[in-house]
């Protein structure tokens, strides 16, 4: 009876044995399976708590292509009054970020983080991360030149409240220039490393449109930027301001005058 009963018992051992083999071939299997698939992606997590004297600024995320991508959790990029912020980010949306702080005209932004492969201190990302973004406001100022042909404009920049001295070799623009076409200055040093060029371009009925170029950004049209036929006195007139930064290496730019029109908007 005991032999049977052994036999018995290790009939059922070695069936037991057999389906946990089975069992680990079978997760080993779907573990390869898995693996050949990628493994799912996790949004990875940026966050900081030394913020405190920016209490209510938001921080956003800009992808490697210069689009803002939502964060991958509801509620997040607010600096809250302890200092503390966190913003969740997929890496379906991105594979690099720059982190922009931003309260009222205070704007700050971080190096491009890796979002898959970032790693940071205990205390997270540093308020000294974020750096001041540069920016610079100018007026493109514009006159009927004294001497010149009859309504042959001169245009210039004013920064910081001062006409660029020498002004840009290439700055007239004649009463025989074409219309609907736009045409550009040659290129004027604003400093900090902005270099500038005015673009100009005349209508039917005379009046002309002009903005500003700057190497790396989109073309810039002031909210006051026409220059009207009805003008008679040689005085410089200046547009209203516009704020330029500093564009990122991906930033991609649009330039006006690609069809025939003084198109409002750049």
């Amino acid at each position: 009876m005991k032999s049977q009963l052994f036999a018995v018992l290790t009939r059922r051992r070695v069936a037991g044995l057999a389906a946990l083999f089975g069992a680990v071939v079978v997760l080993a299997m779907f573990a390869a399976v898995v693996d050949a698939q990628g493994q799912p992606k996790l949004p990875h997590l940026f966050w900081g708590r030394d913020a405190g004297q920016y209490s209510g600024a938001t921080i956003t995320a800009v992808n490697q292509d210069g689009v803002e991508v939502l964060p991958a959790i509801e509620g997040g990029g607010l600096v809250n009054p302890d200092g503390s912020w966190s913003l969740a980010i997929s890496p379906d949306d991105a594979r690099t970020v720059v982190l922009r702080l931003t309260l009222g005209a205070t704007i700050r932004e971080t190096n491009p983080l890796d979002v898959i492969e970032a790693e940071f201190p205990d205390e997270g990302l540093s308020i000294a991360d974020f750096r001041p973004v540069l920016t610079k406001e100018i007026r493109v100022i514009a006159r009927l030149h004294p001497t010149r042909a009859l309504r042959t404009l001169e245009f210039n920049i004013r920064v910081g409240g001062v006409d660029i001295d020498p002004p840009p070799r290439a700055r007239y623009l004649g009463p025989n220039e074409r219309s609907n076409s736009w045409l550009q200055s040659s290129p004027i040093d604003a400093g900090d490393g902005f270099w500038v060029r005015v673009i100009a371009c005349k209508r039917d009925n005379g009046s002309v449109i002009f903005g500003v170029r700057v190497d790396g950004h989109d073309d810039f049209l002031p909210r006051g930027r026409v220059f009207r036929s009805s003008v008679t006195h040689n005085r410089w007139l200046p547009s209203t301001p516009i704020e330029i930064e500093r564009p990122g290496s991906s930033q991609s730019v649009v330039r006006l005058g690609r069809d025939p029109g003084c198109d409002d908007t750049p």
